[in-house]
């Protein structure tokens, strides 16, 4: 007798009969070996917030940040280690006083193309007294550069760069027209993520083509990752970000409303660093170890 599991009516006597779904549930599979977790070289990843360590001028708006970075973890540069920024744009009337940027504030300015980066002058790191240096441009030229690669980039790529809408490379016109005042204009849209009233907003933000935040020609492209950094043998990673004294030029306010006047305010800057905890002995193993590291 057939038991219809056959094809062409043939039997299946004499085969093992497959588990109803009812007895599946009482079919346990084989626990995996734990002690293999004991030899992974990773054992936890933590995120860790680092405040600025030094400013000078206004607290909401200095004129240089600094930070200190001197851990005794290993430290790593995944997608999550980034700069935080949060800010608001203001707008005065004559002689009236500064109120936040309301969306229909819009139509009466437009920020310059990549308006964070413009924001900076200088951009400097050092491992310990040593400078470290990525790229030899002079003072100005890496925002007018990155503008272009922001527009121009891959779009998965550009997706895990700026994953808000407020981040400054969003702000880049794709062209000619694109920066008008006009309702639906590229420009009118992204000021939505930035004119924001009496809120302020926040963006994730790795300066492009600068070690160790961005290692490799592109950003997680073709399975590159992005190399550690032990920290407990190194000298301590001093950031400093100079910013430009004069606002004036991030704006270009329509003829018709003149007294206006616009700025930007920094309400908080951080950066948050990504921490692994290893497996001891690999741990030391990788601090110990004699040879060049080259990222």
């Amino acid at each position: 007798m057939s038991n219809g599991g056959g094809s062409g009516g043939k039997s299946t006597l004499g085969s093992k009969r497959p588990s109803s779904l009812l007895e599946q549930q009482f079919e346990f599979p084989s626990p995996e070996n734990w002690k293999r977790g004991q030899t992974q070289k990773v054992q936890a990843v933590s995120y860790k917030v680092h405040n600025k360590s030094h400013f000078i001028g206004r607290e909401e708006a200095p004129s240089c940040v600094e930070f200190t970075l001197k851990e005794d973890e290993i430290f790593s540069f995944g997608p999550q280690s980034r700069f935080l920024i949060t800010g608001q744009f203001q707008i005065k009337a004559g002689n009236g006083d500064w109120t936040p940027c309301e969306r229909g504030d819009s139509a009466k300015v437009t920020l310059i193309p990549n308006w964070f980066e413009m924001f900076i002058k200088d951009l400097d790191i050092f491992h310990g007294n040593t400078k470290v240096v990525s790229s030899g441009e002079d003072r100005f030229v890496f925002p007018y550069i990155n503008a272009w690669k922001y527009n121009y980039m891959n779009k998965h790529q550009k997706q895990l760069l700026c994953p808000e809408s407020s981040h400054c490379g969003h702000g880049v016109p794709s062209s000619l027209t694109g920066w008008a005042l006009t309702a639906n204009s590229e420009w009118r849209k992204y000021a939505d993520s930035i004119f924001v009233g009496n809120d302020t907003f926040t963006f994730s933000w790795i300066p492009l083509d600068t070690q160790p935040f961005f290692q490799y020609a592109n950003y997680f492209q073709n399975g590159l990752i992005p190399k550690v950094l032990p920290m407990p043998i190194l000298s301590q990673l001093l950031i400093r970000f100079n910013f430009i004294d004069n606002q004036n030029n991030l704006f270009k306010i329509v003829e018709s409303n003149p007294q206006n006047k616009f700025r930007f305010v920094l309400k908080d800057f951080r950066y948050v660093g990504e921490h692994l905890r290893l497996n001891k002995s690999f741990q030391n193993s990788i601090l110990n170890r004699r040879s060049l590291l080259q990222l």
